[in-house]
């Protein structure tokens, strides 16, 4: 979410240096890095290779959500919550996976499932009253942005500047 105010303070310092953004797959991404098709990556959630380098640069709140009245019988989410709803002795079954945020909010909001999303997409649908957050007792999922590289990658100026600032801005 802070990727675009750490690129436009990038461009002010190298107007020079073109930046190219592209959204992917995790194992897509990671692949392209081992690859050196890419000179680093800022990820959300579980870096898988062991051979890159991450350093975390920010944690933000996961929020469960779902149509108000909506009833929990076919809850759905990722791992870490099956693995929390499995301590409690429960079972998420996902009907909806999507890298696509609002199509899931907007499915959550039109009660055909629970959403499990960073908080900060739907704290206006919150404050609307459209979805309501699902509070499970001793569950607080959270999310970590790092910064990714190879640690054989060869690191310009620029880069480093970049690198800098996006530890900086988080």
């Amino acid at each position: 979410f802070r990727l675009p105010a750490i690129l436009k303070r990038f461009e002010k310092l190298c107007p020079q240096v073109p930046v190219r953004v592209t959204v992917e797959r995790a194992d897509s991404i990671e692949q392209r890095l081992l690859e050196n098709t890419i000179d680093l990556a800022m990820m959300e959630g579980v870096v898988r290779h062991p051979e890159l380098q991450k350093t975390p640069l920010s944690v933000y709140p996961i929020a469960v959500v779902c149509a108000a009245g909506y009833s929990l019988s076919r809850t759905g989410g990722p791992k870490s919550l099956d693995s929390a709803l499995t301590l409690r002795h429960a079972v998420a079954q996902p009907y909806w996976v999507s890298v696509n945020s609002q199509a899931l909010i907007q499915a959550a909001a039109e009660g055909l499932g629970v959403a499990v999303l960073p908080r900060i997409l739907v704290e206006d649908w919150l404050d609307k009253g459209r979805l309501c957050e699902i509070q499970v007792e001793g569950l607080q999922l959270e999310n970590t942005n790092y910064l990714v590289i190879h640690p054989e990658k060869h690191l310009t100026g620029p880069m480093k500047q970049l690198i800098h600032l996006m530890i900086e801005m988080g």
